[in-house]
């Protein structure tokens, strides 16, 4: 390894116009590089070679005394003085020059000198870069800092090669090894941490810059290497167009976006929402009017083995872009992942910008706002539309998606459902692939039904937990109920049906801030028709109906039953389903006097439930078998009281004929007057009657005798400790 004297002694002139601005990228990398010549120039001089060339062939293989020598030797001071200094005047000027023509360029088309300024780099930073991109675009750099290094196989930069060519001073060589350490925003961003060997002594591990950098100094900022599908750019050519409504989200997010910044730290702002609501619209709309550009990383597709780099990635493409970042799927990481979490904010300190935190409904606030690692600025949450912005969407994307001559009513739909944009458009997109599959276009009742359907796909509820579905729905002519009742069921299904026309369109809804949801209650004996009217008016209204378990929600804890039932509101919100609490007396029973904390606390579960079920804007419907039993201030609070009578002989007449269908085998004769006149007994035992006697006829391969019904009785009966004297059975005692 040999430079010639001439090569050593050459001076490096400048060959450009120092006024003049670059003209491209490539030609100011180009001229940073003869200030990598010149320290690899000035760091000959101060260290030259140590071994004599014959025996150089022979390194690594033994340790010579000379070599022992001199490593033991105190450092002399290089010999040629004089041209040391013209080295670092030539530096100098040439810093001085470069700095000058970068001033006169538009910097947006100077890679280096972008990721000096967004990096915020020191001088000393800066030139660790200069020197290891030099050995990435010039091979000559190869042997220079081998020679430099007495070692042929070390062809890499190393940290102590890089004191050598950019240490003059003490102060220099600290700012060098700062920058270095493996903490520091240069080696977490900048280097590959790929060829770091951690059995390696630190200044012998070989520097390389990672080729992302690399990429983003050559102007390749379109490709990226795989990265599995969690890092993603939002460009403002790929930008969607404004969101249709809710354009004050957009004016909330943009003050913040455009207020001041401390270059010292990052922002971190909540922005929550159900899946669907539109989140990631109002970002990309907003950043692509502004023209700025969007690093989304997904957390929940992230290694967590690779947590760390991952999160290096992606601040190091945020920094380089002067691009702001998104966090997506924090709400489960908040709650759940506290070591990573650390992990992840000890990455993001070299950050500056706004870092968006993508969560659900505010998922993982509390965590965040009660420590002070994570020093949350503000939220944004953006809520579910409300009836007339509703009403647009859906008007909207049935414009986009429907052929024409499907009709939608927007407002109905509005009122029936709660969803987010989201919901609404992959709805209607699932609708017309349904009408594509069909040989006609569907008529009314068809379009209602496959409409339904196309919504409740859309909404994915947690009322399983506290609640049972209750599926099959019943016909109006089945439920034998006296007319009265049954018209106030149809008034309340009334009420769903035009609350969009009422409340929007007639402007009532203005006059109503709260309270504009239907409540119901129904009150009589068991077995009167209250589960199968709920059922009636879910049909009736293409809405799921979920009925309450007690068990999972009562609980003998304070706060919990408030927890657990605020928590079933809240699902049912936004799945447009119908509650059904039955035994509600249990729930919303009489306040008692205060005799002790656990009445206190009673009552304050009651009147939480009044709170919620007044601010709920679905429906909910109570079933009671004691109507006395209920608070008064509750019953104030009630849309629809219905009572459910015990039937009466022309009633069970009516129960018993509508139980049998017409594929039922009935022997000819059944006495349905004299079951009805004889047995005082409700439709819920009618149903269990029939329902018995059909499968005492199935294992006797015979239609349904009078015998079979009167067993099937006598085993109902028996259940509540019921006795029929055989005078009241006239010409059938026999068969009892």
């Amino acid at each position: 390894m040999h430079i010639t004297d001439d090569e050593q002694n050459s001076s490096i002139t400048s060959d450009t116009n120092a006024s003049a601005g670059f003209r491209t990228g490539l030609e100011h990398i180009g001229q940073e590089l003869r200030h990598a010549e010149l320290l690899v120039r000035a760091a000959m001089l101060r260290y030259p070679p140590q071994l004599a060339a014959e025996i150089e062939q022979y390194k690594g293989l033994f340790i010579s005394d000379e070599e022992v020598e001199l490593l033991l030797a105190e450092h002399r001071p290089p010999e040629d003085h004089a041209r040391l200094e013209q080295l670092y005047a030539e530096q100098a000027a040439l810093e001085q020059e470069l700095d000058e023509r970068v001033k006169s360029s538009d910097i947006r088309q100077l890679p280096l000198a972008l990721l000096r300024e967004r990096l915020q780099l020191e001088r000393e930073e800066y030139i660790c870069v200069i020197v290891l991109l030099a050995i990435e675009l010039e091979r000559r750099y190869e042997k220079l800092y081998a020679y430099l290094q007495d070692d042929i196989t070390c062809k890499y930069v190393t940290p102590d090669l890089m004191l050598k060519l950019a240490a003059t001073d003490a102060e220099s060589e600290m700012k060098l090894l700062q920058a270095l350490h493996p903490g520091a925003t240069v080696s977490r961003l900048l280097l590959k941490r790929g060829a770091v060997n951690d059995q390696q002594h630190f200044l012998s591990r070989p520097l390389l810059l990672e080729p992302q950098v690399i990429r983003f100094l050559l102007g390749d900022t379109e490709r990226y290497p795989p990265m599995q599908g969690w890092l993603d750019i939002q460009r403002p050519e790929g930008a969607p167009e404004p969101p249709i409504v809710q354009q004050d989200i957009q004016e909330q997010l943009r003050r913040i976006i455009e207020s001041k910044r401390d270059e010292r730290e990052a922002r971190y702002y909540a922005l929550n929402g159900r899946t669907g609501s539109g989140r990631r619209h109002q970002l990309y709309a907003l950043y692509g009017r502004l023209d700025r550009e969007l690093v989304i990383a997904d957390l929940n597709r992230m290694d967590a083995n690779g947590l760390e780099d991952s999160i290096d990635t992606a601040v190091r493409e945020a920094r380089l872009r002067d691009a702001d970042l998104v966090l997506h799927g924090w709400g489960s990481w908040a709650v759940q992942r506290e070591r990573e979490l650390q992990l992840i904010r000890g990455g993001l300190r070299d950050f500056t910008g706004i870092i968006w935190l993508h969560g659900e409904d505010g998922a993982g606030r509390a965590d965040m706002s009660n420590r002070e690692l994570w020093p949350l600025h503000d939220e944004v949450t953006i809520p579910l539309p409300d009836r007339e912005q509703a009403r647009q969407l859906w008007q909207y994307y049935a414009e986009q998606l429907l052929p024409v001559s499907i009709e939608l009513d927007d407002g109905n739909l509005a009122a029936t459902f709660q969803m987010t944009p989201g919901q609404i458009r992959q709805a209607l997109a699932w609708l017309a692939t349904a009408c594509k599959e069909l040989s006609e276009p569907p008529q009314t009742e068809r379009l209602r039904d496959l409409l339904h359907q196309a919504c409740y796909r859309q909404i994915h509820t947690r009322l399983e937990d506290k609640a049972t579905r209750i599926t099959g729905g019943w016909t109006w002519h089945q439920l034998i109920l006296p007319e009265a009742q049954k018209r106030q069921l149809r008034y309340a299904c009334d009420q769903v049906k035009h609350r969009s026309k009422v409340y929007d369109e007639w402007g009532l809804g203005e006059r109503l801030p709260y309270g504009k949801g239907l409540s119901l209650l129904f009150t009589g004996p068991p077995g009167t028709g209250k589960t199968m009217s709920a059922r009636i008016i879910a049909a009736e209204l293409q809405m799921e109906l979920y009925q309450i378990n007690l068990s999972q929600v009562v609980s003998k804890y304070i706060g919990e039953t408030e927890k657990h039932l605020q928590e079933v509101f809240d699902e049912a919100r936004y799945s447009s389903s119908i509650l059904f609490f039955d035994e509600a007396d249990a729930l919303f029973g009489k306040r008692s006097e205060v005799s002790d904390s656990h009445d206190r606390f009673a009552n304050m579960e009651t009147s939480f439930l009044l709170q919620q079920m007044e601010s709920y804007e679905g429906i909910t419907v109570l079933a009671t078998n004691y109507r006395q039993n209920l608070d008064d201030a509750f019953m104030r609070r009630i849309s629809f009281i219905i009572r459910f009578p015990f039937p009466d002989a022309v009633s069970r007449k009516q129960i018993w004929r509508s139980m049998m269908p017409e594929q039922l085998p009935l022997e000819p004769g059944l006495d349905l007057d004299f079951l009805a006149r004889t047995f005082e007994i409700s439709g819920g035992q009618i149903k269990n009657i029939v329902v018995a006697a059909a499968f005492i006829a199935a294992a006797q391969e015979q239609p349904m005798s009078m015998d079979m019904l009167l067993t099937a009785i006598r085993l109902e009966l028996e259940k509540g400790g019921l006795l029929v004297s055989s005078d009241a059975l006239g010409m059938y005692a026999d068969l009892w």
